[in-house]
């Protein structure tokens, strides 16, 4: 009797919908439907999603969160209990896709502004809670289980955050390298070149294509997945003067630890006609402080979300309104020396991640620039102080993942060149960079560049502690699922 007073209930309900609502509007997504919608009882909407979080129900009615990730908010659609019971209840479940049309009202409750009153709803994908792990998440920051589920990850809100950060980012970059007159370049992530040095480089050769000696290799010669852009980006540099890209580099590092991946998303600077170092690192500083803008602006609800939820969010502050230091090399290990004695035996060292933590202690959690290394440690191409000793370099160290950018001024006296080409032992025969000689044989002129290290930065500005929570199909040693 009750079931079919409520169903004599909502079939009148729709009459009157469909005799005064003549028009149902699409605004495409939960984001332009709360930026723009309307509270009225005289116009529907139609809106696609997914159930995020607990169902509930109080009183007459059914509360559900509906979301589409196009925004930090979600959507709170209201059911009556007369609709739901038109309907099997057990496929509203936390994952489902439904298709709901409905009314916009002023919400009652303080955690959104509009409600989503549906007259109907459509099923469109069930989702079976029992094997749904995803949705049995307490806070949606587990991330060990997260990293086992990368393909469900973006599902929970604490990712989602992330990704859209990092479309803002991404869309920041290329805006700021607009506005500054670079120009974007593709640079080939296939490469007979190891422009580190390190020998970290992944080597490539077809699956059926068999190794019997050097002459069979498919290309003719050793290749490897690039490590940087940066020799190319110098060539295109040598014309353009001003150019950048933004793309994939991989390293084979064994690392394990929470800042390095195999694959990883970096920009790459050159400019040339760069007489010197101070130069570059304001354009660092400015770039990174409108980025900080942008993201602020641009996605400030994903933004406090996320800094609500990580503990590393008292860093935030400090990249906003603190100046960026510079040290020396040599100042640096002279404020580390009590504390590592090594670096007064060594004056050669490379400056490891605890040491890198340990400036940024001494300094307040201040992001500074560590400058003029020595020669010895760096690679070939950095442009070193007449006497050879030193290199014009710099590395801007942030909280939480430490060197986020590296750059220098590079070495564009030819004979110098070939001195560290060859005193670094960088490739077996100096011919395979005659390329790179010829840039400074024709035309040469002082440039600079650096590597800024996209997932670190958001690491840096969302309190992430480990690069694999911010990279959408992360890989490392061991693990490259999917």
């Amino acid at each position: 009797m009750i079931s079919s007073i409520n169903s004599i209930r909502y079939r009148f309900h729709q009459f009157i919908c469909r005799r005064y609502c003549h028009n149902i509007r699409s605004l495409d997504t939960i984001r332009k439907i709360l930026d723009y919608g309307q509270p009225s009882d005289c116009y529907q909407y139609k809106v696609y999603g997914w159930i995020r979080g607990k169902i509930q129900k109080k009183k007459s009615k059914w509360f559900l969160q509906l979301d589409d990730g196009s925004s930090a908010e979600r959507l709170q659609v209201i059911i009556p209990v007369s609709l739901m019971e038109l309907n099997d209840r057990s496929r509203i479940q936390n994952g489902a896709s439904l298709e709901c049309i409905g009314r916009l009202s002023e919400s009652l409750g303080h955690q959104q502004s509009l409600d989503f009153l549906c007259d109907q709803f459509t099923v469109i994908g069930d989702c079976p809670p029992d094997h749904y792990q995803i949705g049995h998440l307490k806070s949606g920051m587990e991330f060990d289980l997260l990293r086992e589920q990368i393909h469900l990850r973006p599902r929970v809100r604490y990712f989602q955050s992330i990704l859209r950060i990092r479309n803002e980012l991404s869309r920041a970059i290329h805006k700021f390298m607009s506005d500054n007159q670079f120009i974007e370049v593709q640079v080939p992530l296939i490469t007979a070149n190891d422009c580190e040095g390190g020998g970290e480089c992944f080597t490539l050769n077809p699956a059926n294509w068999p190794i019997t000696n050097p002459e069979r290799l498919y290309f003719g010669r050793p290749t490897y997945l690039t490590v940087s852009g940066q020799l190319h980006l110098e060539a295109m540099a040598s014309s353009l003067s001003r150019v950048y890209c933004l793309s994939s580099v991989f390293r084979a590092e064994k690392s394990m630890s929470p800042k390095h991946l195999s694959e990883f998303l970096m920009l790459e600077l050159e400019q040339a006609f760069l007489f010197d170092l101070k130069t570059l690192m304001s354009l660092v500083e400015s770039l990174f402080r409108y980025l900080l803008d942008e993201i602020e602006k641009n996605c400030q609800k994903d933004l406090e979300f996320l800094l609500d939820m990580n503990q590393h969010h008292k860093y935030y502050d400090k990249l906003k309104s603190s100046k960026f230091l510079q040290i020396s090399y040599q100042d640096a290990c002279q404020m580390l020396s009590s504390k590592y004695p090594q670096l007064n035996e060594n004056k050669k060292m490379n400056l490891n991640a605890e040491m890198e933590r340990s400036i940024l202690e001494i300094c307040d959690h201040q992001p500074i620039f560590v400058t003029n290394f020595p020669m010895e440690i760096k690679p070939f191409y950095m442009k070193s102080t007449d006497d050879g000793t030193m290199a014009q370099c710099f590395d801007l160290l942030t909280p939480i993942c430490g060197e986020v950018c590296g750059g220098s001024l590079r070495e564009n006296r030819l004979e110098r060149l070939v001195e560290q080409i060859k005193s670094k032992n960088v490739i077996n025969n100096t011919n395979q960079l005659e390329w790179y000689l010829d840039l400074r044989r024709f035309g040469s002129v002082p440039t600079g560049g650096f590597g800024f290290g996209f997932d670190r930065f958001l690491q840096t500005v969302c309190g992430v502690v480990n690069i694999k929570d911010v990279v959408p199909f992360p890989r490392w040693p061991y693990h490259c699922r999917l």
